[in-house]
């Protein structure tokens, strides 16, 4: 989890590697998680604050959704073949395929 710092320092960095002054450099960002899942780690000098509690998050985010319901999964046992599943089933595990390889 990102904290708020780390939020904020990535923020700085990529307006200035961007030359522009738009948050993060303009580049556009997706956000998701579940922020009250798991707290931030911090080092033992800060408090840890959660990455919305950034100074710079309202600048940055300014759209965000609340979803207020919960959906539970089943496990629906394996995954159908290749030729059938979803194109983003497939993207993601060549995704973490490759990055696995890299580590």
């Amino acid at each position: 989890m990102v904290d708020a710092t780390m939020f904020d320092k990535l923020e700085n960095l990529a307006r200035t590697l961007r030359k522009d002054d738009r948050p993060f450099g303009g580049i556009q960002l997706i956000i998701t998680g579940d922020f009250f899942q798991l707290p931030p780690v911090a080092n033992r000098r800060q408090e840890a604050k959660f990455a919305f509690e950034a100074k710079s998050w309202n600048k940055a985010v300014p759209n965000t959704i609340k979803l207020t319901s919960v959906f539970r999964q089943k496990d629906q046992g394996p995954l159908p073949p290749p030729n059938t599943r979803n194109k983003f089933l497939i993207i993601a595990n060549f995704v973490f395929r490759v990055r696995d390889d890299v580590e």
